[in-house]
């Protein structure tokens, strides 16, 4: 952790701090982007693992602070997002599992952030709560967001489904077509906020929360194929020997062949060996160091690079 990064970095969080126990100006408030992946691995990034090319996370690490010591309180999609929203451990907050949604009376801590003068934004997944059909995830507008932009569910990767059905996005409240591949798409209409949705008056706070890395493992066309030719070290406790399972209680065998074991990942759903999932995972990290590169421009186009705190993480990771 460099010296120079360390200051840095306390001095966006005490300005941030600051905000709400002074009548600063706009100008004077810590801007926040909040960047979320989805079962990203804390070392899935270039500058530790050197099957990766991810030269903007990259240069957060480098210019910024990266912490190697951060845990999720519960490493499954929806109690680690609800944990990130309201600091409470899920016994708290009440979404214990996928479908879950949140206790009555929850807050959200970007309802704060709005007492304190903050305009605030979400995009991409929530991924809490079911709807009354039971059959998909509710992407209605939550509080403490001014602006929303979401989807049901997990969402989908590309914007048609099988039998030509486009999926739709919320956007406050409307829904809209879905375009693109959505780490692109969810990256676009974050960019085009900063640049021209928001009020220049007001300090802002922009939570971007990416459907990527998540399985089905399908890649931005312009990286598909780009780790197909690379070889994948295959970790030792994945040797299917007696000697691997011996001193393990026999779940650990009997869980190669289920949703997340190496025999049958996904129950076959992907079509596609253990090795190769990885590989189209690698490149599906490509188009999320793309959005960060894409912001970090932005920011900088805006006249906002030296006053906005970018954090950037993930909600757990396989």
């Amino acid at each position: 952790m460099k010296d120079s990064a360390t200051k840095s970095l306390l001095r966006s969080m005490f300005l941030l701090l600051l905000a709400f126990a002074a009548p600063l100006s706009a100008a004077e408030r810590m801007n926040v982007v909040f960047v979320l992946t989805d079962d990203q691995r804390y070392d899935e990034l270039g500058f530790m693992n050197p099957v990766l090319e991810t030269p903007n996370m990259d240069r957060l690490a480098a210019e910024g602070v990266h912490f190697r010591n951060a845990f999720v309180t519960t490493s499954l999609c929806s109690p680690s997002r609800a944990s990130i929203l309201t600091g409470q451990f899920m016994h708290n907050h009440g979404v214990v599992d996928n479908n879950s949604g949140v206790a009555e009376g929850t807050v959200f801590f970007p309802r704060y952030l709005q007492q304190a003068g903050y305009q605030t934004a979400f995009f991409g997944k929530w991924h809490m709560g079911e709807s009354e059909s039971g059959s998909a995830k509710s992407d209605d507008p939550q509080p403490g967001f001014d602006h929303w932009l979401s989807f049901a569910g997990q969402g989908n990767y590309l914007p048609e489904r099988q039998g030509g059905k486009v999926n739709q996005l919320n956007l406050n409240g409307e829904h809209v077509p879905q375009r693109g591949y959505i780490t692109d798409e969810l990256t676009d209409y974050t960019l085009d906020w900063l640049a021209n949705g928001r009020d220049p008056e007001q300090p802002f706070f922009v939570y971007l929360s990416h459907k990527a890395v998540h399985a089905m493992f399908i890649p931005a066309e312009r990286h598909a194929g780009r780790y197909s030719e690379a070889e994948i070290p295959v970790p030792a406790s994945q040797a299917d020997t007696e000697a691997n399972y011996r001193g393990k209680p026999m779940w650990v065998k009997n869980q190669r062949n289920s949703w997340h074991g190496v025999e049958f990942p996904y129950y076959g759903r992907s079509k596609q060996s253990l090795e190769e999932m990885y590989r189209h995972y690698c490149e599906m990290i490509l188009s999320i160091d793309d959005s960060v590169g894409e912001i970090l421009r932005t920011l900088k186009s805006c006249g906002l690079h030296e006053n906005t705190l970018v954090v950037f993480t993930s909600d757990g990771g396989h």
